[in-house]
């Protein structure tokens, strides 16, 4: 497999993942999930300041891993035959949704993960913490889907650098299109 067939594979394998961190931002647009909108901290603090903080929903989770998973089963129905050369593993639909269902939920584990150690390092909410803002999501998806599936170490961190770099982009366009605040 070429370099750029393997960071395209390594990047398909990991969207379904990556649309479920980028999901939980989503559900707000959503009304169900709206009424989810308990901070999943639920208010509990680490030295007098809140764990994560009201930003982090239960309504934001849940969507995030619907949506990934769905996305996981969507990819493997349409697309995964289309791009069979492109893929790294071929699981049959249960394990496919099963490790979709176990990514998205680490994509979204690994950004509360993070959001804990911004409150120990007195680093604002919404403020940039390079690298760890764009990779929080990608190493504890990853190392989750390494207990379910054979990860050769070159498919872990070409994600985590593809995605790195995706979010960094993804960032500035949305500042960029006034979609958000700060570049970050």
């Amino acid at each position: 497999m070429t370099v750029i067939k393997f960071i395209f594979s390594s990047a398909y394998f990991y969207l379904p993942a990556a649309l479920a961190n980028m999901g939980a931002v989503f559900s707000r647009a959503v009304p169900v999930f709206n009424s989810f909108n308990l901070p999943i901290d639920l208010g509990k603090k680490i030295k007098g300041k809140r764990l994560i903080g009201d930003h982090k929903t239960f309504g934001g989770y849940i969507f995030g891993v619907l949506l990934g998973t769905l996305a996981g089963f969507v990819k493997f129905i349409f697309f995964d035959g289309l791009l069979r050369d492109y893929l790294l593993f071929d699981l049959g639909l249960e394990k496919t949704i099963f490790l979709y269902f176990i990514m998205s939920n680490g994509a979204l584990l690994g950004d509360l993960i993070k959001s804990i150690f911004k409150r120990l390092f007195n680093i604002p909410p919404h403020s940039a913490w390079i690298p760890f803002d764009e990779i929080d999501h990608s190493v504890v998806s990853m190392l989750l889907a390494s207990f379910i599936i054979p990860l050769d170490v070159k498919i872990f961190f070409t994600v985590v650098v593809v995605y790195f770099f995706i979010h960094l982009i993804s960032n500035f366009v949305g500042y960029w299109l006034k979609l958000k605040k700060v570049p970050y």
